[in-house]
């Protein structure tokens, strides 16, 4: 059986995808380093680890930035793909949070009736995050 270890994002900015992990949403930084142990135009420079229950997620900053810049950020979309689910246990709590720290909704809430509520936001280099809480 296979379990989860972490989930990966890239990051342009490393300084403000910290802050928007930890101060924004709430989680834990682990750890973040400087990468000098790989080299090569894939490797990553800095990447940064913050705690999960059910896996972690992994913010990269590549060499130079290869993925992307700022002007190719992905903007979400249908079918809103990929993207990491964090759960709720209480939408109306999630959504007063999200108003009082400034987080933009970019879809949602939506709702499918006795079964679950969702929405989705972006970080700030366009990685989709959704958040549900299942009824």
């Amino acid at each position: 059986m296979w379990k989860v270890d972490h989930f990966a994002f890239e990051a342009l900015d490393m300084d403000r995808a910290v802050r928007f992990y930890t101060e924004k949403l709430g989680l834990k930084l682990i750890e973040r380093r400087l990468n000098t142990e790989e080299s090569g135009d894939w490797g990553c420079d800095e990447y940064a680890i913050l705690e999960l229950d059910g896996g972690n997620l992994e913010l990269i900053r590549l060499n130079g930035n290869i993925g992307r810049t700022s002007d190719t950020a992905r903007h979400l979309k249908p079918p809103y793909c990929p993207h990491i689910a964090l759960i709720t246990e209480d939408m109306d709590a999630t959504l007063r949070v999200i108003e009082e720290r400034d987080i933009s909704i970019v879809k949602g809430p939506c709702k499918i009736e006795g079964w679950t509520r969702w929405l989705y936001i972006c970080d700030p280099d366009g990685n989709q995050i959704e958040i549900v809480q299942w009824l």
